[in-house]
């Protein structure tokens, strides 16, 4: 039922997307809070998998967004790299910032993407060759669309095998 209520609630916020009737509350947010809350929605998964979530955030950083679809973008983010990730390793979430824009990363040592799915991986329900059987393939499109609404970009990088990097960009 969890999964269930997951893929519906997914998709009513997809759909929302789609139909242009979200209203953005924006205003000035520490990352660090943002990215502990995205840390803390997917704790029990990262236990359940004993896979460690580090931080390495250089400097108190600002951004001007809204707080809970940024925490529900990266939240997805996260859950993707501990779900790919293998028993006993880790998750490193980095964040620096620059004059032109602030850069998340979220690195993972796990199996990495085919350069055949690489460019697919943030259409809906586009599941790569390595996705679980619970996966419906719809939590990296919601991530793009809420961090574009949000005047960001993300990309991925990834080789099979030495694991999976998604930079993120907040202008």
């Amino acid at each position: 039922t969890e999964s269930m209520n997951f893929m519906i609630q997914t998709l009513l916020k997809l759909s929302k997307f789609e139909t242009n009737t979200i209203t953005f509350n924006k205003n000035n947010v520490k990352l660090a809070e943002v990215l502990d809350d995205a840390i803390d929605n997917v704790a029990v998964l990262s236990d359940l998998r004993n896979v460690d979530i580090q931080k390495n955030i250089k400097g108190d950083i600002e951004l001007y967004c809204d707080r809970s679809w940024m925490c529900e973008a990266l939240k997805n983010i996260v859950k993707n790299a501990v779900e790919h990730s293998p028993e006993g390793s880790s998750v490193l979430i980095s964040a620096s910032k620059n004059k032109l824009y602030t850069e998340i990363s979220v690195m993972d040592h796990g199996t990495g993407i085919s350069e055949k799915d690489i460019s697919h991986i943030f259409e809906r329900f586009y599941k790569d060759q390595d996705a679980s059987n619970d996966s419906i393939g719809i939590g990296l499109a919601l991530s793009r669309d809420i961090i574009e609404s949000q005047n960001g970009k993300i990309r991925v990088q990834s080789e099979p095998g030495s694991g999976t990097t998604f930079f993120i960009q907040i202008f």
